[in-house]
């Protein structure tokens, strides 16, 4: 898509680097779930290495960039670099997504079952689908 490389290099060279990886991330998004993971991977990858270096005091943006690029090595059964991307530690990932929208989250921990399911790891897939229905379910889920 010539457009989102376009968009991208205009949000690149603007000062407000914040906007430019949200605006990258969000574009990354859209195309991750229309399934363009080849025009998505360098936008999130961009998105990735702006909030690394530059809103360290917002590790939840980078932490939704890498989920992002973890589902699309979940998607080409990369498995291994999936699950680095989608988490460095369950009780690290969980604090910051602590910092997500609660839709965020889901859609973070969504991609992490998917992971195991599509790995066959049954296991850790039940343990993280435990704590996706205790997202979808506040209400019900147990304190930290």
């Amino acid at each position: 898509m010539q457009l989102a490389r376009v968009i991208g290099d205009v949000v690149i060279t603007r000062k407000d680097v914040n906007l430019s990886g949200i605006t990258l991330l969000v574009l990354g998004r859209a195309l991750v779930e229309q399934g363009k993971l080849d025009e998505a991977t360098p936008l999130l990858q961009e998105t990735l290495t702006i909030f690394r270096e530059h809103s360290a005091q917002q590790p939840d943006r980078a932490a939704l960039a890498a989920n992002w690029l973890g589902a699309i090595q979940v998607a080409r059964k990369a498995y291994p670099a999936a699950e680095t991307l989608l988490l460095s530690g369950p009780e690290e990932f969980f604090a910051i997504a602590a910092e997500m929208s609660p839709h965020e989250r889901r859609l973070a921990v969504g991609h992490i079952v998917k992971l195991y399911e599509a790995w066959d790891k049954p296991e850790q897939a039940a343990t993280w689908r435990r704590r996706l229905d205790e997202l979808a379910n506040p209400q019900v889920s147990s304190p930290r």
